[in-house]
Parts: C-alpha cells; sequence; structure tokens
C-alpha cells in the first residue's frame, strides 16, 4: 500500500510536469498514465521496455559511484576505487546466488520478491547517499602530516636528481 501510495505522488508530479511542458497533450498524458497503472508480467514488452528503461537510468547513479571517489578524496581515489568495485561485484554474486534461492520454481511470485528486495536495496542506498553522501573533499583526506613527509620526500628526491644532473653535465664539459 504504502509502495502504491508513493507512485501515486510521484506519478501526480510527473504528470503535472508533462501538462505544463506539452499543454496540447493533456489528454495523452492522462491515456498514458492511466495505460502504464496497469501493466503487469503479462505485458511481456512493455514489461522488458520498462525494465531496460529502469536499467538504463542506473547509468545516472553509476556515473557518481565512478567520480565521487575522486570528488571525496583525491589522494585515495585509487584505494576507494578498489572498495565501491568490489562492492558491486560482491553485489553480483550475492544477487546471483539470491535469484537461485527465491526462485526455484520461476513462479511470477518468487521474482517479485527478488525485485521487491533489490528495490529496497536501492532506495536504502539511495537514501543513505542523500543522508551522507558529498561531493567536497572530506577531512580525513586532508592528512597534513602526510602531506608534508611526502612532499618533503619528493621535493628531496628532486633536489637529488637535479644536483646529479648539474654534476654530470660539469663533468660532461
Amino acid at each position: 500500500m504504502a509502495m502504491m501510495w508513493l507512485f501515486l505522488i510521484l506519478s501526480g508530479f510527473m504528470s503535472d510536469y508533462l501538462i505544463r511542458k506539452y499543454p496540447s497533450s493533456i489528454t495523452w498524458v492522462r491515456k498514458v498514465f492511466y495505460c502504464v497503472g496497469f501493466l503487469d508480467c503479462s505485458h511481456v514488452v512493455v514489461a522488458l521496455i520498462l525494465l531496460i528503461a529502469g536499467l538504463a537510468m542506473l547509468g545516472c547513479s553509476y556515473s557518481v559511484c565512478y567520480t565521487n571517489p575522486i570528488d571525496i578524496a583525491p589522494k585515495y581515489a585509487g584505494l576507494l576505487m578498489g572498495i565501491v568495485s568490489t562492492l558491486f561485484s560482491l553485489a553480483g554474486v550475492l544477487g546471483s546466488a539470491l535469484v537461485g534461492i527465491l526462485t526455484k520454481n520461476q513462479t511470477r511470485a518468487e521474482w517479485q520478491i527478488f525485485f521487491y528486495i533489490c528495490t529496497g536495496i536501492g532506495l536504502f542506498g539511495a537514501l543513505i547517499y542523500k543522508i551522507l553522501g558529498s561531493g567536497e573533499v572530506q577531512a580525513w583526506a586532508k592528512n597534513d602530516e602526510y602531506d608534508d613527509i611526502a612532499f618533503s620526500i619528493r621535493d628531496s628526491m628532486t633536489n637529488e636528481a637535479e644536483n646529479e644532473n648539474v654534476a654530470y653535465n660539469r663533468d660532461s664539459q
């Protein structure tokens, strides 16, 4: 019931937006939303189109997953990307196992349970990112003591290389 209420509100906003954008097509908007409300798994082609469209929209979130580590911790982006990639891979393995466990009889009800679980996980992740997510460099990624050590090592190596280059140039003349 809560899911129906949520989609009732969302579809109201979407249809109002479409009507404002295309005022001459109020009838079309009403018919589209009316028909979408009666879709289920028996409409295979439409269900596949909606599934493909939903998966395509994941590109929006994936673009954040792959760029946000660079935003929040440029020095540690490689490490963070390794963690993100590991979690993505783990989700794929666990998702496949969950399908095998939940859909032994391949019934519609079993698949619905799987998709509800996936939806719940996705919504939970979106909520956590909404609350805790950031695009700014994090305080823990600004370790001044580490920076001082790293830069002093780099500077000393650069100075040694320059001194050797000067000595080599002097000797070769």
